[in-house]
């Protein structure tokens, strides 16, 4: 046999609304009898159905799940603490005595919010048992207003009154007034004479029944409409205190920030600002980068170079980089294969001659940027890639296919330490910049004199030029060549795969062909051969 289920607060109200009957009785007598009166039949039905709609029973279950919830939490909180305690006892050093204060400030935390769900639980159970037990009194207290008489008359005696005493002599309220008023009928009878029946009988009569509604009837409404209300007003003062007391429980959550090792923004004081006027560094790409070279056009005359003007590096626009697994592995695939010729067959490097080393006039007149730690190229199915380590640890990666289409990419520490790669969107190479045609005439370095080849060398510097070197070449290709010492290059230049560059020399043929007097003479890119 299962417990009976408690009725809802709507039918506890249902039971109790039968008091409110008495209220529709005998409220319109009032009127009737010329009282004045604050209130009505529905004011009343208005304040008794107050708590009409609260749901008790969502209360009651939500404080079982958080009781559950709670229990869950404490056992889960239980087996936290004993890792924690077990983690002391294999781990010991500074590390770990801040990895255990960490892990029990978090297990007393936890506890903490436990406490608080059982208890903001508890409050919820008690607020439903407390708004059930305050809706049932009060239904049973309206229920006990529900009566059929006022000063021990009924309605219909009530009603007879009234028009008693205003001086009705209608048979019924005569009738009704006899048995209120014993003899008055016989009375009535004996006075034939009108005006001794007003005198003698209905005027007696109507200050009696006057008397009656002024000092019985009136007083007893009046006490029964504001105890009525006082009802309803307790009632809705002690549901307000519970719904106060269980919004002050759940104010009570701690809301401050969780324990953790890591301190916030606001905590950390940082020394490292920027000097004022200068903006932190960024990882940007290089500005010294030179363009990929366009695809081949056909010979055109020599043009003289505008005069060099020497502008502040600019940051070239970097766009993401889109997925490309295949150039990836080709990128990969062609750098270890690459390095790994180089170490088996290079040859031990000696240093460069005196002769060779740069002087300190053209050291200062070059610039930083193109300072490189190492440089690696390669060729494989028709594809080329170009690898260079910068000075500032950042990867620039240059690499082009058989169709002309080259991309540019920079490698280089992103936030955290992480590497992030970059694809940078060279700017277009200027159209005067046509490779001029191969010169079918190599000039014999052997037969010029070294004093000659240093004074042009001195004479460039001088000028603020760069001294260009044209190797000969066989075909265009993307990515300059990494000229090596001369000590260094690989045995391979005499199997023909890489030719060694010779110096340019001013061009003493008068047949005109070659460059005029006075203008720098274009190089020609070089094929990459194999390392």
């Amino acid at each position: 046999m299962t417990a009976p289920v408690p009725p809802t607060i709507d039918g506890l109200l249902d039971l109790g609304s039968e008091g409110l009957t008495f209220f529709a009785t005998f409220l319109p007598l009032v009127g009737a009898s010329g009282a004045p009166m604050t209130t009505t039949h529905v004011a009343l039905c208005a304040r008794y159905d107050e708590q009409r709609g609260l749901d008790t029973e969502a209360l009651r279950a939500d404080a079982d799940r958080l009781g559950a919830a709670a229990a869950e939490a404490r056992a889960e909180i239980g087996r936290q603490s004993d890792a924690a305690e077990s983690l002391g006892q294999a781990w010991s050093g500074d590390a770990a005595d801040a990895a255990l204060d960490l892990l029990r400030r978090q297990c007393a935390r936890s506890a903490g919010h436990a406490d608080q769900l059982e208890a903001i639980g508890s409050a919820m159970a008690s607020a439903s048992a407390g708004l059930h037990a305050i809706v049932e009194d009060k239904s049973i207290a309206a229920s006990a207003f529900r009566t059929d008489h006022v000063g021990g008359r009924d309605a219909a005696q009530v009603a007879a009154t009234i028009a008693g005493a205003g001086g009705a002599s209608a048979p019924d309220a005569v009738r009704t007034l006899a048995s209120v008023f014993p003899g008055l009928e016989a009375m009535l009878l004996s006075a034939s004479d009108p005006g001794r029946r007003q005198a003698e009988v209905l005027e007696p009569v109507a200050a009696r029944c006057r008397e009656w509604l002024d000092t019985v009837f009136v007083p007893a409404m009046t006490e029964r409409v504001a105890a009525f209300e006082e009802l309803c007003t307790s009632t809705e003062t002690a549901v307000s205190e519970i719904y106060a007391a269980l919004c002050a429980a759940a104010a009570d959550i701690d809301g401050s920030p969780w324990p953790s090792g890591h301190r916030s923004v606001e905590d950390d004081a940082c020394e490292c600002v920027p000097a004022e006027g200068t903006a932190p560094a960024a990882a940007t790409a290089p500005a010294s980068v030179t363009a990929p070279a366009a695809a081949p056009e056909p010979p055109s005359l020599a043009v003289a170079p505008s005069p060099v003007v020497a502008e502040p590096p600019t940051t070239l626009p970097v766009a993401p980089v889109e997925d490309r697994s295949p150039l990836a592995e080709l990128i990969g695939r062609a750098v270890r294969d690459t390095v790994t010729e180089v170490v088996s067959t290079a040859a031990p490097c000696d240093p460069p001659p005196a002769e060779a080393q740069i002087s300190p006039e053209a050291a200062l007149t070059a610039p930083a940027e193109n300072v490189e730690r190492g440089h690696l190229e390669a060729e494989l199915d028709g594809r080329g890639v170009s690898v260079a380590l910068g000075a500032d640890g950042a990867v620039d990666i240059r690499t082009h296919d058989a169709a002309g289409e080259s991309h540019h990419f920079a490698l280089a520490a992103g936030p955290l330490g992480l590497p992030v790669l970059t694809e940078v969107m060279d700017e277009a190479a200027p159209q005067s910049e046509q490779p001029s045609e191969p010169s079918s005439e190599t000039p014999d370095t052997a037969e010029r004199d070294e004093p000659h080849q240093e004074a042009v060398e001195q004479e460039a510097a001088d000028q603020g030029r760069p001294v260009v070197e044209a190797p000969v070449v066989e075909a265009p290709v993307v990515a300059p060549p990494v000229v090596a010492p001369p000590d260094c290059v690989p045995a391979a230049a005499e199997s023909g795969g890489v030719t060694e560059p010779g110096v340019l020399q001013p061009d003493t043929d008068p047949s005109g062909e070659a460059a005029t007097v006075g203008e720098p003479a274009r190089p020609e890119i070089a094929e990459a051969g194999p390392l």
